[in-house]
């Protein structure tokens, strides 16, 4: 049976027996209907939707080759996903934030450098990937109208 989720400061994931043992400062307990896994031991816990989908897009983002994918704390006990991309011999880092998502558009929001340089809706978290896999090919993050 899944437990409640903590989220800590150090933009992790985990559940209870483990957010006890690191002792990080500040925890937030989480309440949503997502199941997700602990960080640290890999135990299933009840985390909240947003923080579940940037969680699940990581390992996506993992699997698909970007290596440095992983959450982030946004300020506050806010949250994001972040992810380098490698072009050339410059390195670019986009946080990614699922807004929100309202029956089959994801909402994101794109920063770099801490401002916000792209809004785009995506129907499926493989969508999510693939355009962050166009990113990588050296093209520019833009809205979704500007595809258009």
């Amino acid at each position: 049976m899944a437990r409640p989720g903590i989220w800590t400061q150090q933009a992790e994931v985990l559940c209870n027996d483990c957010a006890d043992k690191v002792g990080h400062g500040m925890k937030m307990k989480m309440e949503g209907t997502l199941i997700g896994y602990c960080d640290h031991c890999h135990a299933p816990i009840i985390i909240d939707e947003h923080i579940g989908r940037e969680h699940e897009l990581m390992y996506l983002t993992r699997q698909a080759g970007f290596t440095y994918s992983y959450m982030s704390q946004t300020g506050g006990m806010c949250h994001a996903l972040e992810v380098t991309v490698q072009e050339s011999a410059f390195r670019h880092v986009y946080v990614v934030s699922i807004t929100y998502q309202d029956a089959d558009d994801w909402y994101l929001e794109i920063y770099e450098n801490q401002e916000m340089i792209a809004e785009r809706t995506a129907s499926s978290m493989s969508e999510i990937v693939e355009y962050l896999q166009w990113v990588r090919r050296g093209n520019r993050p833009c809205t979704s109208s500007d595809l258009k």
